[in-house]
């Protein structure tokens, strides 16, 4: 009888230890952060309502296929400066191995671009997303995606900073949704194993 009870809590607390484990890699997928990465001056800092959009759908469209994401706000509020836009791609990757509870595996870095052009009856709107999957252990380069605006995007002649930030965050989600499938199958075709 005892040796029975000894079995079944030795039993119980594997199950327990192998569940607080799975955090980590939870359904054998890798832990990811999205970060707005605004190094560049002709992005759209990270903070902006616009990148907030996408990034917001980004993390959606990850969330609702499985993915470990975790909020990078949430994250480093107690590390680093919440309010600091213009970050390098080195800080960030410093930033994300830094984490350890639970453990950044893999980065995505997502850059995004809009500009407005004025013509005669119409305001032009374009808007581009780019980003980097990068395995935050070695930096090593998992991928990359662009996703463009068609040509088609338009606001009004007198449309400008408020009503174009709108229009332009309105019309992000199909852009975020696009590159939401190409982060997808990229990041089922990573390998599950932590060192690489």
């Amino acid at each position: 009888m005892i040796l029975t009870s000894v079995i079944i809590l030795t039993g119980i607390l594997t199950v327990v230890c192998t569940s607080v484990s799975a955090d980590t890699v939870a359904h054998g997928k890798p832990n990811l952060m999205i970060v707005g990465a605004d190094s560049d001056e002709n992005t759209l800092e990270r903070d902006n309502r616009i990148s907030r959009r996408v990034l917001d759908t980004l993390a959606n469209e990850l969330f609702i296929e499985g993915f470990n994401l975790f909020d990078n706000t949430a994250l480093i509020r107690a590390t680093y400066p919440k309010t600091r836009t213009r970050r390098s791609d080195a800080e960030l990757l410093d930033i994300a191995r830094g984490l350890t509870k639970p453990p950044i595996d893999i980065l995505v870095a997502v850059s995004v671009y809009a500009s407005a052009k004025e013509t005669n009856c119409t305001m032009k709107i374009r808007a581009r997303l780019t980003g980097r999957v990068i395995k935050v252990q070695n930096g090593r380069r998992l991928g990359n995606f662009e996703i463009e605006s068609p040509e088609t995007w338009t606001a009004p002649v007198d449309c400008y900073q408020d009503c174009l930030l709108e229009t332009v965050a309105n019309k992000r989600k199909m852009l975020a949704r696009d590159a939401g499938t190409i982060l997808v199958k990229m990041l089922n075709s990573v390998p599950e194993d932590r060192s690489t």
